[in-house]
């Protein structure tokens, strides 16, 4: 009994021993590719939106910067609708949109403000 014992454990030990490549050298691991922009940008800037007609992929960032005296709001509807909130002049704000679809966009403050987003 004590000799299956035995020899199931060199068995295991020989299996063990068979993946060790015998190298004592650190590998390193493969390089990482930078991730792509995936930060898109519009503003607020005399009362229109810039640029008026945006396209994103989805998992980007949209980043919305109050350029202008007075305040703003960015009010998504389509597939995920989004309200910023009112932003202060010289305020920024940001989401991410992960559902692709055809988005338009208002200024709920000033409703001529208006625009169109793709997200893919």
């Amino acid at each position: 009994m004590n000799a299956k014992k035995l020899l199931v454990g060199l068995l295991l030990v020989s299996v063990l021993l068979s993946g060790c490549t015998g190298s004592s050298e650190p590998q390193s691991p493969a390089p990482e590719t930078p991730p792509a922009d995936s930060t898109v940008s519009m503003v607020a800037r005399n009362f229109e939106f810039s640029p008026s007609a945006i396209e994103m992929n989805a998992g980007d960032t949209l980043v919305f910067e109050n350029q202008d005296s007075a305040p703003h709001t960015l009010t998504l509807t389509g597939p995920e609708p989004v309200d910023s909130g009112t932003v202060a002049p010289g305020g920024r704000w940001s989401t991410v949109l992960t559902i692709p679809g055809e988005y338009s966009f208002v200024c709920s403050i000033h409703p001529r403000m208006t625009g169109t987003l793709i997200v893919k």
